[in-house]
């Protein structure tokens, strides 16, 4: 902080608050609910604050007495410049009615502060040159993050607003005929078992390798992308952003990915891909990260930052196996179910529903019947607890090449719907082009 430059602070509206509460229970709740002892500027306010915080949390009867009892078990009485002080603070409060008021004015101030604060620890460690450069930005967009969920933290609700609202969404739905309440995926007949992508969701799509699990997911962004107009990030982390792209691209335009990769397309290939590059470009946004060995850290830090930044409405992880824990332990089920918790916290946090890919055990394979089950998850346990939704894929032409000629038919198997039911829906799988279409099929 330069010489000469005083902090933001507000010490008349600290003085207010602190004599509010001292004469209004209920300014004390307000109070409480928003601010801490650090968001008072002058230490002898913050010890004041804690004071009244603990003689309520103990369900004692706040006054100047009782503050005054408090302050001296604290051994801070004549820190805070005794009785006398406590005496003057009720008479600073020009009205308890505006208490609301002289909060946010403390918050706010803050806020500030702690803005300050972290951009000169940041100068501090740009100057030292002992920290990498993309900790400190992580850093900075941590911290920024957090000052703003804060500015918007609304904490608890009383049911009936939440009733109210959730209804009024349910109403537009009846209205406009709507059958799901998240975002689409594409695929009606899936979204009618899972009533679309919602958020705060986290979504685990698992296979056996071949299955098209990555296909499906990329489907599944394109469609949020393009159709519902909802930015996309994709954490791809087995493929590259370059195949990632290719594999979107050539799954919009319908041209087979082989000859696309070998150079090998007709004009009306071209023609094919001018348009989908068209749709692409014109969509809300799909933006792809393969940074290698990610720790499931950095993707918080990214999510949040593109949250901020272009608004995201869906989060698609290649796969989790491959994301790598803040911490390291002996066991790596240990990590994937510290991974499989971050997610879910990422999905909250973000508010954005996220699909995380995942491998199936081998296990399966020694069975008559392959159809996956929630014990094939590799490394599970925690991997389904925390997941609100599991779906598998399963092809069973896959199993019987040789036996008959395939019907391309794929199995969305939703095996752990949290909030809705539990069944099966039917895709056409499309390998030329790395798709999945509807059947439109009808399911009673």
């Amino acid at each position: 902080m330069e010489l000469g430059k005083i902090p933001p602070h507000d010490i008349e509206a600290e003085q207010a608050v602190l004599g509010s509460m001292l004469t209004d229970k209920e300014a004390i709740v307000s109070a409480i609910e928003v601010l801490r002892p650090e968001d008072f500027y002058r230490d002898d306010n913050k010890t004041i604050f804690k004071s009244i915080s603990n003689i309520y949390a103990k369900g004692g009867a706040v006054d100047i007495i009782t503050v005054k009892d408090e302050l001296t078990t604290m051994a801070k009485l004549e820190a805070i410049g005794g009785l006398q002080y406590l005496a003057e603070l009720p008479e600073k409060v020009p009205t308890t009615a505006n208490v609301e008021k002289y909060i946010k004015i403390v918050e706010e101030k803050s806020l500030l502060r702690s803005l300050i604060k972290d951009a000169n620890n940041l100068l501090d460690l740009g100057y030292s040159q002992t920290e990498d450069s993309t900790n400190i930005i992580e850093s900075a967009q941590s911290k920024m993050f957090d000052m703003l969920q804060r500015k918007s933290q609304k904490g608890y609700e009383e049911i009936s607003k939440i009733l109210s609202s959730s209804l009024e969404e349910i109403s537009k739905l009846s209205a406009n005929d709507a059958k799901i309440r998240g975002t689409s995926t594409g695929y009606p007949d899936l979204d009618e078992l899972l009533s679309g992508l919602k958020k705060t969701e986290l979504i685990l799509l698992a296979a056996r390798p071949a299955m098209g699990k990555s296909a499906f997911a990329l489907n599944i962004a394109t469609n949020v992308a393009l159709r519902a107009r909802v930015p996309v990030v994709i954490f791809s982390l087995e493929m590259s952003k370059e195949q990632c792209a290719h594999r979107i691209l050539c799954s919009q335009a319908m041209v087979d990915s082989r000859d696309f990769e070998n150079g090998n397309l007709q004009d009306k290939d071209w023609q094919k891909i001018a348009v989908a590059s068209g749709e692409i470009a014109e969509s809300a946004g799909i933006f792809i990260d393969d940074t290698p060995g990610i720790t499931v850290g950095e993707i918080r830090a990214k999510c949040r930052k593109l949250k901020l930044e272009k608004n995201i409405g869906l989060i698609v992880i290649d796969y989790l196996q491959l994301i790598q824990g803040n911490t390291r332990t002996n066991s790596r089920e240990q990590e994937i179910a510290e991974i499989s918790r971050s997610l879910k916290i990422i999905a909250k946090e973000v508010d954005v529903p996220i699909i995380a890919l995942s491998q199936l055990s081998r296990a399966l394979e020694a069975r008559e019947n392959h159809r996956p089950m929630l014990q094939d998850l590799r490394e599970s346990g925690s991997i389904e607890q925390d997941a609100d939704i599991v779906m598998f894929i399963y092809r069973d032409d896959y199993y019987r090449k040789d036996e008959a000629p395939p019907t391309n038919i794929a199995e969305i198997i939703v095996a752990k719907n949290r909030s809705g039911p539990l069944g099966k829906r039917e895709l056409l799988w499309m390998p030329k082009y790395t798709k999945f279409a509807s059947m439109e099929k009808r399911y009673g």
